[in-house]
């Protein structure tokens, strides 16, 4: 496990006994995401604006990646590319093995906090401070869906699954269908957590009827599980 902090620092974990194996040095402000790509390499985001590529088995950066011109504040992997979003109103798409650029997907008019792409990674998904839902090429780098999502707060976590995703913004969670020829259906609103909801994780296991979970993180330091067919 790989956890990032405000003390600039990452840490690497044993699981099976708690055990501290590294820690990473290299950002200057605090670090806000992480995402394996392989056992070896891992990639963090940080406030200082940059997204670094290390090698756990060297326990040191290898890349540093400069294009953000604001924090970092969300990392998706699939595959070979991965997925950044921050605070400068974008989102980018990379090739991790060769540390490349490939798109800037600009149309969010605020912070871009959450990014999930589909399993395949065609489909890159991006939550912004504009009360948007966004939907992009990871190919072409082209904006393909906007869904406004939120009509008073900042959109905070996405997820994306099999042709559905979840957003959160303030306290209230909801729940789409996507479709390429036909509008985005809404198809149910979660209200239960008393605060902001942080982050949330979407997996859908069958769609004819549909069938998966959902689970939410809140402020209010509850952690919740529910069933999409109940």
């Amino acid at each position: 496990m790989a956890t990032g902090s405000v003390d600039h620092t990452i840490k690497i974990w044993r699981l099976a006994d708690g055990v501290c194996l590294k820690t990473l040095i290299g950002h200057g402000r605090g670090v806000w995401c992480l995402r394996f790509v392989t056992d070896i390499l891992l990639l963090s985001g940080s406030y200082d604006c940059n997204i670094k590529v290390w090698n756990l088995q060297k326990g040191r950066c290898i890349r540093t990646l400069l294009s953000h011109e604001g924090p970092v504040w969300a990392l998706v992997c699939r595959h070979n590319i991965f997925t950044s979003a921050s605070q400068d109103h974008t989102a980018k798409v990379w090739d991790v093995s060769r540390s490349r650029l490939l798109h800037t997907l600009t149309g969010h008019t605020a912070a871009v906090f959450a990014v999930d792409m589909s399993d395949s990674g065609a489909l890159v998904i991006t939550g912004s401070a504009d009360r948007s839902v966004r939907l992009w090429s990871a190919g072409s780098g082209e904006q393909k869906k906007v869904i406004w999502a939120s009509q008073s707060t900042s959109i905070m976590a996405v997820s994306y699954s099999r042709g559905y995703f979840a957003c959160s913004y303030g306290s209230t969670v909801s729940l789409y269908q996507l479709h390429h020829d036909r509008p985005t259906v809404h198809i149910h609103t979660y209200q239960e957590h008393k605060k902001r909801v942080e982050t949330l994780e979407l997996l859908v296991r069958g769609t004819h009827p549909l069938e998966g979970t959902l689970i939410t993180a809140g402020q209010d330091g509850v952690l919740k599980c529910w069933g999409l067919n109940t």
